[in-house]
C-alpha cells in the first residue's frame, strides 16, 4: 500500500481544497481591512484621536 492508494477519495480531494481556496478567498481581505482599520493607521497607533464633530 503507498500514500497514493485511498489515501483521501477524489471528490473529497477536491471538496477539501476548493473549501481551503474559499477560505483563503475570505480571509486574506479581512486580514488586510483589520490590518487597515488597525496598523495602518499612524494616528491610531501613536494613540492620537481624531477630533469628535
Amino acid at each position: 500500500m503507498t500514500i497514493y492508494d485511498n489515501f483521501t477519495s477524489e471528490p473529497m480531494a477536491i471538496a477539501l481544497i476548493s473549501v481551503f481556496i474559499l477560505g483563503l478567498l475570505l480571509l486574506i481581505p479581512s486580514l488586510y481591512l483589520l490590518m487597515r482599520l488597525f496598523l495602518f493607521d499612524a494616528n491610531y497607533v501613536q494613540g492620537k484621536r481624531e477630533k469628535q464633530h
